[in-house]
This record gives C-alpha cells, sequence and structure tokens, in this order.
C-alpha cells in the first residue's frame, strides 16, 4: 500500500467514525505513518510471514467478524482476494483506480473523474461511487476556509510520499527557468529517498526555496492557501490542493494516473505540466469556478450515507406492509411520476396488494434498513419479460437509496429468474429515475415517443 492510498483510507475512516468503529489493518508502516493512522483509528499489523498469497485467508481467520465492512485499498486485492472475504459474510468495499479485474465487492470507490460504470466488470449488487463528489479528502481539507489571501508569486510542488523518479527536482529547476516565481515550496514524504541531493540543489540555486517534511494535514492546507500556483501528480494530493483552489499543473509519475489526468484537464479543473507555467488570464479564472463548482464539500455526507445504506437488505413483500405500499404509492412525488397520476383509493389498493403479492407472475420485494422498511421494488412477468416498478420512502431520497434498491433488487430477481428479460419504463421528466438507471450501466436506453418516455432494458 504506497502513502496516496494509506492517506486517503485514512480520510474515508475518519468520515466514517461518526457511525463505525474502525481498525485500520496494514503491512510493515514506517513510524511516521504508524503515528498517523493511531491519530485516527486502531492499528494492525500484518505479520511479516503471511504472505501476499495466504493473506485473504489470515485476515478472515484471525481479524474479522461476519459483522465487519471490510474496505480494501490496493493493487493485489483482485477477484480472487475479493471472493475469500465474501465467502466469510462480510460485506466488501474497493478502493480502486486502476479498474483492471473483476469485482465481487459490494461497493466500488473510484473519485477519479471521467469514470463511468462502463469501465468497470462487477456484479450486478455492487454499488459505483464514481468521481470527485466522492472525493476521499481529510477533515482538514474538507472544513478550511478558502479566504486566507494567496500569494500570487509563490508555487507549492509536492509529488506524493515517495517519488521514486525524483521529479520533484526537475519541477524546481523548471520553476527557476520560467522565472514566474518569487517563492517556491516543496513537501516532501517518508517515502522520498532524495533528500540529501535535494538539499544540496536547493542550496546551489541562491533562491528562496523552502523545502517541507511530512507536514501535518492542518500545516498542508494553510501552505497550500498561500501557494495561487502548484505542481502535483494527478493523485489525492491534486485533489487537496484543487479543494483549496488554484492553477494546478499536474506531472504524471505513474500508469494509474493517466485517467485522473485525463479528467482533470480535460474538464478545465487543472493544466497538464509542460514545464513552462504558461496558461493565460481567462483559462485560470474559468479552472478556478470549475473547482469551486465539483469540490463542494460534501463528499462526507455522500460517503457515510452509502456506508449506511450498504447492509441494506431485500426481502419478499408481505401482508404486514400492505399499509406502508399503500403511503408510499400515494406519495405525490410517486404519483406525479407515475402513469395514473390520480390518487388510488385504500379499498383498491388492499385489492391489488394482496393480490401482487401472492401472484406468480409478480415479484414483489421491500428494501430494509435494520427495522425500518426504505423502499419497494416490483418485477411484474409477463411472458419471459420482467417490468420493473420501483419508489423510495421520501425520507430516504436524494441519498443513493434509489440505485442501491435497483441493484439489489434486479440480482435478487435474477437469482431466481435468471433468463428473464428485465425493462423498466420512465417518463421524460422523471430526471431522478433516468439518472438511476443509467448509473447501473447495464441498460440499453431507448427512446418510447407514443409514451414521452425512456425504456431501459437490462443487457447481461
Amino acid at each position: 500500500m504506497g502513502m496516496g492510498h494509506v492517506i486517503r483510507s485514512l480520510a474515508l475512516a475518519e468520515m466514517l467514525l461518526e457511525d463505525f468503529d474502525c481498525l485500520f489493518i496494514i503491512r510493515d508502516p514506517l513510524l511516521t505513518l504508524s503515528i498517523q493512522i493511531k491519530e485516527t483509528c486502531e492499528m494492525v499489523v500484518i505479520p511479516s510471514h503471511i504472505s501476499k498469497e495466504n493473506e485473504a485467508v489470515y485476515l478472515v481467520e484471525n481479524c474479522f467478524s461476519e459483522e465487519d465492512i471490510v474496505v480494501l485499498d490496493g493493487y493485489h486485492f483482485g477477484t480472487v482476494y475479493q471472493q475469500v472475504i465474501k465467502n466469510n459474510g462480510n460485506l466488501l468495499v474497493c478502493i480502486d483506480d486502476i479498474h483492471d479485474y473483476h469485482f465481487v465487492a459490494d461497493m466500488v470507490i473510484n473519485h477519479a473523474g471521467g469514470i463511468s460504470v462502463d469501465d468497470y466488470s462487477t456484479e450486478i449488487y455492487t454499488q459505483m461511487l464514481l468521481g470527485p463528489k466522492y472525493a476521499l479528502l481529510r477533515p482538514d481539507f474538507r472544513h478550511s476556509s478558502t479566504e486566507i489571501q494567496k500569494d500570487g508569486a509563490s508555487c507549492f510542488i509536492c509529488m506524493g510520499g515517495a517519488d521514486p523518479n525524483n521529479a520533484t527536482s526537475i519541477i524546481v529547476k523548471d520553476c527557476l527557468d520560467s522565472d514566474r516565481f518569487s517563492q517556491i515550496n516543496v513537501v516532501i514524504g517518508g517515502g522520498y529517498l532524495f533528500k540529501d541531493q535535494l538539499f544540496e540543489e536547493v542550496e546551489n540555486y541562491n533562491f528562496p526555496i523552502n523545502i517541507h517534511s511530512q507536514l501535518r494535514a492542518d500545516e498542508m492546507v494553510r501552505l497550500m492557501q498561500k501557494c495561487n500556483y502548484a505542481v502535483s501528480s494527478p493523485s489525492t494530493v491534486a485533489y487537496e490542493y484543487l479543494s483549496q483552489g488554484g492553477v494546478l499543473f499536474l506531472y504524471l509519475i505513474a500508469d494509474n494516473q493517466k485517467d485522473l489526468l485525463s479528467y482533470l484537464t480535460k474538464s478545465c479543473l487543472a493544466f497538464e505540466y509542460d514545464g513552462e507555467f504558461n496558461v493565460d488570464d481567462e483559462s485560470i479564472t474559468e479552472v478556478l469556478q470549475n473547482q469551486s463548482k465539483i469540490f463542494d464539500r460534501d463528499q462526507a455526507s455522500r460517503l457515510r450515507n452509502a456506508f449506511r445504506f450498504l447492509s441494506a437488505e431485500i426481502r419478499l413483500a408481505e401482508l404486514q406492509d400492505l399499509d406502508l405500499v399503500y403511503e408510499w404509492a400515494n406519495d405525490p412525488v410517486v404519483r406525479n411520476n407515475s402513469y395514473q397520476s390520480s390518487e388510488i383509493p385504500y379499498e383498491s389498493h388492499v385489492e391489488w396488494f394482496t393480490n401482487k403479492i401472492g401472484s406468480p407472475s409478480c415479484v414483489y420485494y421491500i428494501l430494509q434498513m435494520g427495522d425500518v422498511a426504505i423502499g419497494q421494488i416490483r418485477f411484474d412477468l409477463e411472458g419471459h419479460t420482467a417490468t420493473i416498478n420501483y419508489s423510495v420512502d421520501s425520507n430516504y431520497r436524494e441519498k443513493g437509496v434509489s440505485k442501491i434498491l435497483l441493484r439489489k433488487g434486479i440480482a435478487a430477481f435474477l437469482n431466481q429468474n435468471e433468463e428473464t428479460e428485465i425493462v423498466g419504463y420512465v417518463k421524460k421528466g422523471n430526471i431522478a429515475s433516468m439518472k438511476s438507471f443509467q448509473s447501473i450501466g447495464t441498460f440499453i436506453e431507448e427512446e418510447v415517443l407514443e409514451s414521452d418516455s425512456y425504456r431501459f432494458i437490462y443487457k447481461r
């Protein structure tokens, strides 16, 4: 696990402490990293004699109970590793940025922009949290004020905790050659192996260059806020700088950073590094405006909601759900989005609901979180086709529940009806439902002119 993985995993742990007890499991951490981890949560070190091939089995047998949610962040957590944890009965979350193998996880988080569900191979039940609205930022970067006056002539440089090819030295020299800056602030991490060389180079430059080592998050925030320009790799540190606002140049140091580089530059949030820093005022204004829209400081609440609803379970609807489903069915938003928008009489509902849950041509599920029912999804069968109807309790809307309901409902239905075609119809004005179907990525979308709707057809 590299430094960036640790930092973003710790950021996630901090976001979840309100609802969960967090245990951080790691191999061979540096002393400084151990201190940082223990400031947030309890730490367990995997014994050095446990091979990576046997790691998942060891953890299942020694660290996990069936009630635990397991979060994996690293490049060796492939499908087989994940399956060992799933077979133990755990809910599984993968933080990923390479989408290089099939995922059996219950949820995948990739905060790089420009990624879609079509880039992934997953199970139908896998929830996908994609893009910077789920950015794994530490609390100092989410809560800080950006009102500090920046020094327009200062440049911030940080190439991560290790910078294995010493890009830092190259960038410092380019900054000096550009003759654009009055001061340079360099941040290096505990894994940086070229510290002596860098200090020697800086002494020979006769220029105000400050080298900062292993800064705390609050110190990093203050330094970023003072620097109007920055150079970093397309990684967590880039998101941290963008959350504070500034002109960012991205220097690629690893193949797994290409997606983020492409997204940030194409979305006009940052510039690709060219060593010359030549950007016009109009482009700078555009990136600063875009940054403030994307990094809206609501990432933590979105992620907390996703983890809260992760344990929600699908069950078959029962007669005891009759009144609750009646309440849902007559919700004004539900009626407005239905093809029959008039209010449903209670007597009609009793007959309809009783017939539905007893009919072999209907499969009716309720999404349950603990003791609370939070949504319903129904599959009405006609021949070899099942039509979806679903709704979410008004108290749980705009929290990502509809996507969970769709994925878990479809997974449960297909488990018993593997060869059945699944379709869903959405009125054109129902933007939220359209986005829910589109977010799953396993539906073909067709326009249905005669009903002013879209038809979504599930593809295997």
